[in-house]
């Protein structure tokens, strides 16, 4: 039976490059994969700059500037949507309420498939609300609230809030597509059974997974952005004080830039810390092969690729078990090493025992591979293809 070919139009409000996020690497993967399936792939971007070339499918994007906030902008998303007429549009942005909204009323006259897909763990604010709040409010606010009532309050208020957000992408969007089961708990504190027919489970992927053993080096790698609120990056520096005396020919390259880097810098020269390396933005599949071990602070996180991406090349995360979906995505104790979130000690000694354990460290390396083979682009192509097949009946 000959497969059906689909018009896909993805719309997203950062500029479209593969390189720079997570939102970008995950549409340029679906839609390679969908171009190579022999699909026609769209992309509109919000954004009137920093887009490159899409080497699948047509790229498009705004020509003004403010993204979703300009009227023009929407206007030339209409005229595209009335040109491409896609069978699906896949919006990578589901909280855009005006990106959504010009989306559900041009659906009303085009009738394609409007998908919403969720890019965020939905209890980041929920589970970290002291240190969000702490970093966002001025001192002399934030010592008004610093205290349990003063959290609760804050906390009802965020749950109303993104109730209302929630409910609104529902009604939206014909489909709400989560990244794992556990964001269904997640979205029921939100929204209890609201339109729960609406809502399906889609992983993120990985390109592949390397076939071939890389020789590993003594080399203990991060890879992400570098801040302190989702990231914890100021955690990375406390572990490398604890171990790197330890670690006698070991070196921690710290891949990624963000607003803390310079901060981290700072740090390890008045520690004057020892076999650390801030390399900075930069492709990580290098760090990947050479490195058995990776590390992971993150408070939250929707579906960290990086971990899926290290585990490809046989690199086993050591990470807070500090939002839900990660132990849905990697076996502790496996391929993988969950500690108590965030406790650095047990942090620190859980990589000094997979360093001085050779035999397990090579185990664990064999199980990560054979963990991300389960989220190669392949697969969860499939998923998405038998979505468009099954609303397309």
């Amino acid at each position: 039976m000959e497969m059906i070919k689909y018009k896909i139009l993805f719309t997203m409000t950062p500029p479209f490059n593969p390189n720079d996020g997570g939102v970008q690497r995950t549409t340029f993967k679906l839609g390679k994969k969908f171009t190579e399936l022999g699909h026609e792939v769209f992309y509109f971007s919000l954004s009137n700059e920093g887009n490159i070339k899409a080497d699948y499918g047509k790229l498009l994007h705004a020509m003004h500037r403010n993204r979703a906030d300009n009227h023009l902008n929407l206007k030339e998303l209409k005229k595209i949507l009335n040109e491409v007429k896609p069978d699906f549009v896949i919006n990578q942005m589901p909280y855009e309420v005006k990106l959504a909204k010009c989306l559900a009323d041009e659906r009303q006259l085009l009738n394609y498939v409007l998908l919403g897909c969720l890019r965020n763990s939905l209890f980041s604010v929920k589970n970290n609300i002291e240190e969000i709040y702490e970093e966002k409010v001025p001192s002399f606010l934030y010592k008004l609230i610093d205290h349990k009532l003063g959290y609760q309050l804050l906390l009802l208020l965020h749950r109303f809030r993104h109730r209302k957000q929630l409910k609104r992408i529902l009604d939206l969007h014909d489909k709400f597509i989560l990244l794992t089961p556990p964001n269904r708990k997640e979205l029921n504190y939100f929204v209890g059974n609201y339109k729960n027919d609406k809502t399906l489970v889609i992983p993120n992927s990985i390109p592949f997974v390397e076939k071939n053993d890389t020789k590993k080096e003594q080399i203990i790698l991060h890879v992400g952005r570098l801040n302190i609120a989702q990231k914890r990056s100021e955690l990375l520096l406390e572990f490398w004080d604890k171990v790197y005396k330890q670690l006698e020919g070991w070196e921690f390259v710290i891949v990624g830039d963000g607003m803390y880097k310079e901060k981290m810098e700072q740090i390890i020269e008045e520690k004057k810390l020892l076999n650390i390396k801030l390399v900075g933005y930069q492709k990580p599949e290098i760090w990947y092969k050479k490195a058995p071990i990776f590390v992971m602070t993150s408070a939250f996180e929707g579906f960290p690729n990086v971990i899926l991406e290290a585990q490809s090349y046989g690199s086993v995360p050591v990470a807070f078990n500090s939002y839900d979906a990660l132990p849905w995505i990697v076996n502790d104790k496996q391929d993988a090493v969950l500690i108590e979130p965030f406790n650095i000690d047990q942090f620190s000694s859980a990589v000094m025992r997979l360093v001085k354990d050779v035999d397990t460290l090579e185990q664990m390396n064999k199980k990560a591979k054979l963990n991300a083979s389960k989220f190669v682009i392949d697969a969860v192509s499939k998923k998405w293809i038998a979505l468009f097949d099954e609303l397309n009946r």
